[in-house]
């Protein structure tokens, strides 16, 4: 018996029945300019975490022309924006027969060339059946938001077979890069599930290396725990509560810092918004998930619905910062969050022409530069101090050594404020590695000079920090390899070495600044070997998609 034909017998809530179709049986509850549109119900995978399929049913596509004739009927009562439903978009007309493979491909281009219809967004794509042909589509269809939900759960091979799924890290990375190559500038989102039963050090350190290769720019960190009636719920090596609470702490620091950096790579671009409210309401990019917090509120009279964008450049991080024509620099600014969640559509108002925001940039002289610049000041301050009186002044050696604390205290201060108080910019991202290395470099150079630094260690140190440097270079059209909590560590002990080398302590302190220095070389050496390996894979993944 074909499925469709036996659906139309069977009442499964979700499920399509003879009401679906050119007679819309749906009423709008509000005038927002983003609708939901259902194209399928119900889920043929049997994940071992899912309850879904036991009562909503098995996969069922609703056909292309009811999805087509109530996408007309919501443009006809004023949305703009359609957003694509189901538990699994990928699978859409996989019960259609022969010709159902590329179903969705299809339907895009017809929803997006509906008169009224400014945006179609895609939601929740299976990676596994993520086929080349719909990323193309959904990257390059003009009208269809470059957008991809895409549910990993998790990127250990392991944990996947148990959860039921397919994928690995390799082929997760290689999926992100293929979107990329269609389309650099598109969002990414996913949810992660993390203390799934069995789950190891080496499972959650694979997901890390994930999550740090793909750039996502949203993800959900979800701690495990049973749902009833499904087949997790039997299995062996549960984790303790408290352990899943420390990997959930731990990811999500992760994915803040990432998707803090992702963000920050779109400064200074510009993007859409679709202004969803007036007065007390918001816009939302073509990234970002309909109905997102942190929506910048429109207080100039305009017309909900329209792009009010023309471009609203990206300036603080993770959120948008605009100005409105009619009003003062420096007066009334809201962000706007630049990172997709979930909360509900509001009411809109239809009042009053469409009018473009103005950006208000960045300074390039603001506080947290010139927190930068003054480091670079102290570094020639430094040397000199240092080396009064070939190093043995202990006045000027105790001087140098507040300069450089100093120095050091401004690379902390610099990059918080700059985070805090959206003032990032280009000139920054150069200005303060350079500054980095630089004192750093100074302090090594100028103790091996000085012959209380055996000049191996300066030369291990320098080679690290260089080829860093150099395999950023070698990665950068690739991806983006974000600092590690190993390599912070690493600047924290060479600091703390630094400083018990620059002291006047008496010789009975050289054990302790020998430990500290060796603290020092072992981060630098194995923070340097993990950066060259995940350099290494991320660029094989990227050279895969690529077929160089």
């Amino acid at each position: 018996m074909q499925r469709p034909a036996a659906a139309e017998s069977v009442e499964v809530p979700g499920h399509a029945q003879h009401g679906w179709g050119p007679r819309v049986l749906r009423t709008r509850l509000d005038d927002s300019p983003v609708a939901a549109l259902k194209i399928a119900s119900g889920c043929d995978r049997r994940c071992s975490f899912c309850a879904i399929p036991s009562f909503r049913g098995s996969f069922v596509s609703r056909q292309p022309d009811e999805v087509v004739a109530e996408a007309m009927w919501l443009a006809e009562n004023g949305v703009k924006e359609l957003f694509l439903v189901s538990e699994n978009s990928t699978s859409y007309g996989k019960d259609f027969g022969r010709d159902g493979a590329t179903a969705l491909e299809r339907l895009l281009p017809r929803l997006a060339e509906i008169d009224g219809i400014e945006r179609v967004r895609v939601s929740y794509l299976q990676p596994a059946e993520t086929r080349p042909q719909l990323v193309k589509a959904i990257a390059t269809t003009p009208g269809v938001a470059e957008y991809f939900d895409l549910s990993f759960q998790h990127s250990s091979e392991q944990v996947l077979r148990r959860m039921r799924r397919f994928g690995s890290t390799d082929s997760f990375l290689a999926l992100c890069e293929q979107i990329r190559e269609y389309a650099p500038e598109a969002g990414i989102r996913t949810n992660v599930i993390v203390g799934f039963p069995g789950e190891t050090e080496h499972d959650l350190a694979e997901l890390e290396r994930f999550l740090t290769g793909a750039r996502l720019d949203a993800v959900g960190v979800f701690g495990y725990s049973d749902e009833d009636g499904t087949e997790a719920e039997t299995f062996d090596g549960k984790l303790d509560p408290e352990e899943v609470a420390k990997r959930v702490t731990r990811i999500s620091a992760l994915v803040e810092e990432l998707t803090a950096q992702r963000a920050e790579d779109r400064i200074g671009t510009f993007v859409d918004v679709l202004v969803e409210l007036d007065d007390d309401g918001g816009a939302h990019r073509p990234r970002r998930t309909p109905g997102a917090r942190g929506r910048r509120r429109v207080r100039h009279p305009r017309r909900a619905g329209k792009n009010a964008g023309r471009r609203l450049p990206a300036l603080r991080g993770r959120r948008l910062g605009g100005r409105g024509p009619d009003r003062p620099r420096g007066t009334g600014r809201r962000p706007v969050s630049a990172v997709p969640s979930d909360a509900a559509d509001e009411g809109t108002s239809r009042e009053g022409p469409a009018q473009v925001p103005v950006a208000t940039p960045v300074p390039t002289l603001n506080l947290a530069n010139l927190l930068t610049l003054s480091r670079l000041v102290l570094v020639p301050l430094f040397v000199v101090a240092l080396f009064v009186d070939g190093g043995h002044d202990t006045t000027w050696r105790a001087l140098a050594t507040g300069l450089f604390a100093i120095a050091s205290a401004t690379d902390q201060l610099d990059g918080w404020v700059a985070r805090k108080y959206g003032l990032i910019t280009d000139f920054g991202k150069i200005a303060d590695p350079i500054a980095d290395k630089a004192l750093t470099g100074a302090a090594l150079v100028g103790l091996s000079v000085l012959g209380e630094l055996g000049w191996w260690v300066t030369i291990v140190i320098a080679v690290r920090e260089i080829g860093v440097t150099l395999l950023r270079f070698w990665v950068i059209r690739h991806g983006v390899i974000p600092a590690s909590r190993g390599g912070k560590a690493k600047t924290m002990a060479q600091i703390a070495a630094i400083v018990a080398y620059l002291l006047p302590l008496p010789v009975g302190a050289d054990p302790v600044r020998w430990a500290l220095m060796g603290l020092a070389l072992v981060l630098t050496v194995v923070t340097g070997v993990d950066y060259l390996i995940r350099a290494i894979r991320l660029r094989a993944a990227g050279r895969r998609v690529t077929g160089s």
